[in-house]
């Protein structure tokens, strides 16, 4: 941004806060200034989260800026006040004496106290890595930007959700870590990674079918699906036409009257007498079937007598009154001996004349769809008669078991072919005993979530083999680039004398008229007047407030309020954590295993504004060790310097040592990761006895030094009293 721009900016502020309608509005409309944080150059402070970072670069143009700190503490303000010092500029911090303390604090830390004017450095020296902590190591920038891209890509392929939308590798692994806990182990299943849902849903179903018991029954020789499927087209139909043949026939018996019937052969020959009677109905007159056939034979025999005699008129109208019982009018002795015939057989089978049954048709169809399968199972029904006539009717219901056995054997073998097939005996093998279709379901999902872990496991080790060393390396550099960045601005402070230096005041009284800076620093402005901002504000060139909204309002008269209404604030807060299952069941995994160790475990505390996944209370003694995972808490970060130096960073100033499970390594080796755990723990127990030791040897020798200093002033009185005794002796015996 051009000096003349910033400049152009800073006279609208000041004008708005006046009161100047115009300029507020040009304030309020123009667009915000970049926020991106600046990777080339890291600040002087190390460890600063993102928000920070990205507020310093806002900064860093020139123009105003509002920042929402809810931590009231001096970090950010610390790490403005060495950025616009190494950008050569001179600053005015205006502010409460706590915050000037915690200010001066953290720029102690690194040497960089002498930047602040006005109040003598409480630190009594710097801290290890300030400026007496010798020549600044060279930093490997070309490493450094690699392991960010490197941890960044890890991030990436860990929680990226697929195209498809099916689950991120963290919700596989953690899926899977919670099926774990539910005693669910599916076999690896490499192809399983290519189902869909409906595939799944196919092969659960094939699953739950090969768990039913073996039934009872020979499948045959069948060694593929594909027979397997040919026979069972075969025998499906056969259970049901055997089970519905036998109320048939008791309709026949019910319905005509028919003897009973005992075998398959007298059925057909029911219908073929059935069918006799209805192709004489479609012939004959309904008289005809009930005729006397001995008379009617008398006439037609009747010898021909003359024709005009009675006897042959007579016999001519009786011939005339035969012939009509057939409808084409030519019934003849040979339709007596048929009609005879027919009677004679229906005789033998059922009482009363013969009459059609309109259930023929359907039992001829179902007696010829028994018999063509029975001779097409032969196999599946052994022992059978060789003419299938023989089979008895009351066989029916024994030969419908044994079919529905020999379709379920023929089922159980048609599973157990397509399992092979597919190549999930293993996945089979896993199914336990009597498992019902919830619990079968489940375990189809595990295994495909288990060839999913393993392509997730292969692309993060493809990515990053060791996180945690590379993130210890990558921390390593980023802190030891700001401290040579620091360095190298205590270098241009000694060089250039007093300027650039900052002043702090905890008013406008105390700020000499003659005093030039280019920027105001507002700390803690949601407790400071609006006047006292505006009366210095004019003598700068840029305007940048701190401060919380919390508590505030419009009409409260704080500085922080007057510059919100024309100002977007840029907030210092964490992002939130989205809580979701996956989270959770992590979580909860690593939570519960730790407590199988005897350690106290709480979840989900917030320290720093940002919630700490386990914190994990040393039996020894010491810090409480953080446990951080690479879940939700983890993605919510928003930068590789946020996740990998920022938040450890935060943590240990809290108090706190740091310790990261990666959810592979845990999801490889929990054991492992307890145990990793469990040493961290056994460290900060050492850590704590020796200083407790050290302190403890410091006090002695305290109170040793103490003790001689005492001995060595009594000894002095002591002197003091024999030789003021001494000389009033002699000057009595002068006297």
């Amino acid at each position: 941004m051009s000096t003349e721009r910033r400049h152009e900016l800073h006279a609208d502020l000041l004008a708005a806060l006046a009161g100047d309608a115009g300029a507020a509005r040009s304030l309020r409309e123009r667009p915000p200034a970049p926020a991106d944080e600046p990777q080339a150059q890291p600040p002087a402070l190390p460890g600063l989260p993102s928000p920070h970072r990205r507020a310093l670069a806002v900064a860093l143009t020139g123009a105003p800026l509002l920042v929402d700190d809810p931590t009231g503490g001096g970090t950010f303000t610390a790490a403005l006040l060495a950025a616009l010092a190494a950008d050569g500029r001179r600053a005015l911090h205006l502010t409460d004496r706590a915050t000037s303390t915690a200010v001066r604090a953290d720029l102690a830390r690194e040497g960089l106290e002498s930047l602040l004017e006005g109040e003598d450095s409480p630190t009594g020296g710097t801290q290890p890595g300030g400026a007496q902590a010798g020549g600044a190591q060279p930093v490997d920038e070309t490493r450094r930007e690699q392991l960010r891209a490197l941890l960044d890509r890890y991030a990436g392929t860990l929680h990226a959700r697929p195209a498809d939308g099916g689950p991120t590798a963290f919700e596989v692994l953690a899926e899977l870590v919670e099926l774990r806990t539910a005693h669910v182990h599916p076999p690896l299943l490499p192809a399983a990674a290519t189902w869909d849902q409906q595939r799944r849903a196919e092969v659960a179903e094939l699953l739950h079918g090969s768990t039913a018991p073996v039934p009872d029954g020979d499948p045959g020789a069948v060694d593929s699906p594909e027979e397997a499927d040919r026979l069972l087209a075969e025998l499906d139909p056969l259970p049901a036409a055997l089970a519905d043949l036998p109320g048939l026939t008791d309709r026949l018996r019910s319905e005509v009257s028919w003897q009973p019937l005992r075998t398959l052969g007298d059925a057909e020959r029911a219908v073929d007498l059935l069918g006799r009677v209805e192709a004489a109905e479609r012939t004959y007159l309904p008289l005809a079937l009930t005729a006397d056939l001995d008379q009617a034979r008398a006439v037609l025999t009747q010898q021909q007598r003359s024709f005009l005699s009675a006897e042959e008129r007579t016999r001519r109208r009786e011939v005339k009154r035969l012939a009509a019982l057939r409808h084409d009018g030519t019934f003849g002795l040979r339709d007596v001996e048929e009609l005879r015939a027919l009677r004679g057989s229906w005789a033998e089978h059922a009482s009363g004349p013969p009459r059609a049954w309109r259930g023929r048709a359907q039992l001829a169809q179902q007696l010829d769809t028994v018999r063509r399968l029975l001779a097409a199972n032969p196999a599946a029904l052994s022992p059978l008669p060789q003419d299938t006539a023989e089979v008895e009717l009351a066989q029916l219901s024994d030969l419908a078991a044994r079919a529905e056995q020999a379709r379920a054997a023929l089922l159980h073998r048609r599973r157990q072919l397509r399992l092979s097939a597919q190549g999930l005996q293993d996945l089979a093998a896993a199914v336990p005993a009597g498992a019902g279709e919830e619990e079968v379901s489940r375990l189809v999902r595990a295994a495909w979530l288990r060839a999913l872990a393993d392509v997730a496991l292969d692309a993060l080790d493809a990515v990053a083999g060791r996180p945690g060393g590379l993130a210890a390396e990558f921390r390593a550099l980023d802190e030891r680039a700001s401290r040579t960045t620091a360095q190298r601005l205590r270098a241009a402070l000694a060089a250039h004398g007093p300027a650039p230096r900052c002043l702090v005041a905890h008013g406008p009284a105390e700020v000499p008229g003659d005093a030039e800076f280019d920027v105001l620093v507002v700390g803690g402005a949601h407790r400071r007047p609006a006047e006292d901002v505006l009366v210095l504000a004019g003598r700068a060139r840029q305007l940048v407030v701190v401060g919380t909204a919390e508590g505030t309002g419009p009409a409260d008269g704080s500085a922080w309020s007057a510059l919100a209404a024309l100002l977007p604030a840029h907030e210092l807060r964490w992002p939130e954590v989205p809580e979701h299952a996956p989270t959770t069941a992590v979580r909860d995994a690593v939570a519960g295993a730790l407590r199988a160790a005897d350690l106290s475990v709480t979840a989900g505390e917030l320290v720093a504004g940002h919630p700490v996944d386990l914190l994990v209370a040393p039996p020894a003694g010491g810090a409480p060790l953080a446990v951080e995972l690479d879940g939700a808490a983890y993605l919510a970060l928003p930068t590789v310097g946020d996740r990998h130096v920022a938040r450890p960073g935060q943590l240990e100033r809290s108090g706190l040592s740091v310790h990261r499970v990666w959810s592979a390594a845990w999801f490889r080796d929990p054991g492992r990761e307890v145990e990793r755990v469990v040493e961290s723990l056994r460290r900060i127990g050492e850590e704590a006895e020796r200083a407790a030791r050290e302190e403890a040897e410091r006090a002695a020798r305290e109170e040793a030094e103490r003790a001689a200093r005492e001995e060595a002033e009594r000894a002095a009185r002591e002197e003091a009293e024999r030789a003021a005794r001494e000389e009033a002796e002699r000057a009595a015996r002068e006297e």
